[in-house]
């Protein structure tokens, strides 16, 4: 089922800028979330910004929107959204991977289901991420590559998801499938 037209014309007016503002894909991401995760259904997507620093301090160095889905206060989802020209800089996706990587640490003590998903989006290409609390395995994997220079520790083939595409659509949607799942099935207390 193809997204709605409103979503993919969001879309389209994004990519016109958004190789280099990240903020052109808050709208169409804001449109795809609500679509996919609906107020009525007691989902809450939640615009976040900016993060807190080690020291409990407001970090304005990356100004990175966080998008969180909640049900019914706690994370199920997240997206972080950087432009299109990050996927063409080993540093630009490494930053990314890092962030998801820091959020991942800032929601893991506050999520009561089995596995907690994110998605790293850079334009409409997506990274699937996923913390599973049994067994405190996070994928993808960290490719470590301490000072060399060589080793990409973020490729661009993680972002394999376009949901431009019905391939794409197809995956995020068994993706938001599987949240759902879990949202409606008993979660023991913490």
């Amino acid at each position: 089922m193809p997204w709605p037209a409103h979503v993919i014309k969001a879309f389209e007016i994004a990519a016109r800028n958004g190789y280099i503002i990240e903020a052109e894909y808050y709208l169409p991401y804001t449109y795809l979330l609500i679509h996919l995760f609906p107020p009525e259904e007691g989902y809450l997507v939640h615009p976040q910004h900016p993060r807190r620093d080690d020291e409990n301090k407001l970090s304005y160095i990356d100004l990175t929107v966080l998008f969180v889905i909640r049900y019914p206060e706690k994370p199920v989802f997240f997206v972080e959204i950087k432009p299109g020209e990050t996927m063409h800089s080993r540093s630009g996706r490494r930053g990314a991977d890092q962030q998801m990587r820091q959020r991942f640490d800032d929601f893991i003590e506050s999520v009561d289901l089995p596995i907690l998903y994110g998605a790293s989006a850079i334009a409409n290409h997506l990274c699937i991420y996923q913390y599973n609390q049994e067994t405190r395995r996070l994928l993808p994997r960290l490719i470590p590559g301490g000072e060399e220079l060589s080793i990409d520790r973020a490729p661009a083939s993680r972002w394999n998801i376009d949901v431009l595409t019905p391939e794409g659509e197809q995956q995020l949607r068994e993706v938001v499938t599987h949240i759902k799942a879990m949202c409606t099935q008993p979660q023991p207390e913490h």
